[in-house]
């Protein structure tokens, strides 16, 4: 057996081996171009602030203090900050998969009354929208304002995430829950047991999207909060 797969073994010339290389070279060189800004900062956090304003801190720190980790928690702000962020981001992520998977459902199904124009009219709204303004005045009437919820309801349903849905959906074979339904689901259950096990990759994609935005948004808190609490 070791034989033979010695004979089976593909030998490599030099040239190929180097060529074999580049990739894990380039990959690497992108990886410590990732890397290294982070760790200047590690580096600085972990420096004297006074000797650090004297610049020529890379990658270790060269006075070793724990002063700006304790001003920082201090107060416990950044504490509650990071709690509402991962609620926001967990909560908006959930709810986000669970209203665009059924909405696209919905608009999955031939027979939806008057689905054509409800196509349309979310098409609509990615090509206008009302404004700064006109959103702020909405919000306030909705009682959105100063509310944990303006982290989550507002940003409920990407049409764009909703179009890649249903275009998932749309791929996938109809014949499927028509025989769901002949051996008797009804739409939820040909949606619980059918749509959504077949659909694990475009939920894996639209659910990471959804939770970097959330994560990262900064637009929410600026214009629509004003409790520091929150």
């Amino acid at each position: 057996m070791a034989n033979t797969q010695s004979r089976n073994k593909v030998r490599l010339s030099g040239l190929d081996r180097i060529v074999a290389v580049i990739p894990y070279l380039v990959v690497t060189l992108l990886c410590l171009l990732i890397l290294l800004p982070y760790l200047n900062v590690l580096a600085l956090s972990l420096n004297d602030g006074k000797d650090a304003a004297r610049g020529g801190v890379y990658f270790w720190p060269r006075v070793w203090a724990l002063d700006n980790y304790r001003e920082v928690f201090r107060d416990g702000s950044i504490i509650r900050a990071y709690r509402i962020t991962i609620a926001r981001t967990l909560l908006g992520t959930l709810m986000s998969l669970a209203v665009t998977t059924l909405a696209a459902y919905a608009l999955n199904q031939t027979e939806l009354p008057g689905r054509k124009f409800v196509i349309l009219a979310f098409t609509f709204t990615m090509l206008f929208g009302g404004g700064t303004i006109p959103t702020y005045i909405q919000y306030k009437d909705l009682g959105l304002l100063d509310t944990f919820w303006v982290y989550v309801i507002p940003p409920l349903v990407s049409v764009t995430y909703l179009i890649m849905v249903r275009a998932f959906f749309d791929s996938l074979p109809y014949g499927l829950q028509e025989a769901a339904k002949l051996d008797g689901c009804g739409y939820f259950g040909v949606f619980f047991h059918i749509m959504l096990p077949l659909s694990k990759p475009i939920l894996a994609v639209i659910g990471l999207y959804t939770a970097v935005n959330h994560w990262n948004d900064w637009y929410a808190g600026a214009f629509y909060m004003t409790s520091d609490k929150l």
